[in-house]
């Protein structure tokens, strides 16, 4: 993934731990993540659309209750109401996103809690009938041991539905590195392999991927454009890349340059 621009000196920071650099920095950027989020919101409406077509617990009375992990601004939250009516639980680990969400959506979604919670460590009770995430669960330092948790808070019926970047995101922008001698920060993104491994026994997994590629104007524009979303560092809790190795990779991207977004649905059924 990407990095920070550095100084020419660089700065001693205390060190973080992953999920507090995280939060950290989708918090600086609940203001702008907006503006940065077109390929977000593709991922959020084709997740919604998806949704709308699984099929509904057999018990289940009333509109669906609802749980979203990582709410960000709305973007799926949004989507997703669009589509079906439910009993909202929205949810994100960096309160201003939290409340950005609540303040654009709350008037448009009557008796929903919006809530600041880790999807790591789900602070809640069972009885979901729907839980969803996109573009979140990248961030989470054990994706695997996450969709169990949350899969334990499933109605028998229900269905945890996720969009995540997957291990070919951004290999354009690691090629452009290897090109010029940088060794970039790098996380590593779980695949579908991943995620049917760790799903709980007796429930049921399937996967889609689906590849974006986005143009920017060169490297320093791609960068920039994650910077408004908040996902500029690849690996919060490491140390930016300096300045001059920084500069070598702006160099060899200094053009029109396309990067692959990997983006895996998952499907989760109890």
């Amino acid at each position: 993934m990407a990095i920070d621009r550095g100084g020419d000196v660089p700065v001693q920071a205390p060190q973080m731990s992953a999920s507090a650099s995280i939060t950290s920095l989708f918090s600086a950027a609940a203001d702008t993540y907006d503006a940065g989020a077109e390929l977000q919101r593709v991922v959020a409406e084709t997740l919604a659309r998806k949704i709308k077509a699984l099929p509904r617990p057999a018990a289940s009375k009333g509109p669906p209750k609802i749980l979203e992990v990582g709410c960000g601004t709305g973007v799926l939250t949004r989507a997703l109401a669009d589509q079906i009516t439910g009993a909202w639980t929205v949810t994100d680990i960096a309160a201003p996103m939290v409340a950005r969400c609540e303040r654009a959506l709350a008037a448009s979604l009557p008796g929903a809690r919006f809530m600041v919670m880790d999807g790591t460590a789900p602070a809640l009770a069972p009885g979901f009938d729907v839980i969803c995430s996109s573009m979140a669960l990248q961030w989470f330092e054990d994706p695997g041991r996450a969709i169990g948790r949350l899969s334990a808070l499933l109605n028998r019926g229900g269905h945890l539905a996720f969009a995540t970047l997957g291990p070919d995101t951004f290999e354009e922008w690691q090629a452009a590195c290897a090109l010029s001698g940088v060794a970039a920060p790098t996380r590593r993104l779980p695949s579908a392999e991943d995620f049917q491994n760790n799903t709980p026994h007796g429930f049921a997994f399937r996967a889609e991927k689906a590849v974006f590629r986005r143009t920017y104007a060169n490297g320093w524009d791609f960068l920039q454009r994650l910077r408004e979303i908040g996902a500029h560092r690849a690996v919060p809790e490491a140390e930016p890349l300096p300045a001059g190795a920084l500069r070598k990779v702006l160099r060899a991207t200094d053009a029109p340059f396309t990067v692959s977004y990997d983006v895996i649905y998952g499907f989760i059924s109890r």
